[in-house]
């Protein structure tokens, strides 16, 4: 999946488990709070592997650019 992709699964997720939490606490129902709940920390966690994976793209593509540098100065 793309960042993007990533970004707007997410909100998705934390809008959809926001909703359902919410409608569980207003309706007295705990296993939709419990679910939306649940719903919201999946993206939480979901925003997390997003950045992780962000991260290490760009240190791999640092690291790629300094190899490739030092190649070029051997030339």
């Amino acid at each position: 999946m793309s960042k993007t992709e990533d970004q707007m699964h997410n909100a998705k997720d934390h809008l959809a488990g926001k909703a359902k939490e919410t409608y569980g606490k207003v309706t007295g129902d705990k296993q939709a709070e419990t679910e939306g709940k649940a719903q919201d920390l999946k993206a939480d966690v979901g925003d997390k592997v997003s950045e992780i994976k962000e991260n290490v793209s760009e240190k791999v593509g640092d690291l790629i650019d300094r190899v490739k540098n030092k190649d070029e100065k051997k030339d």
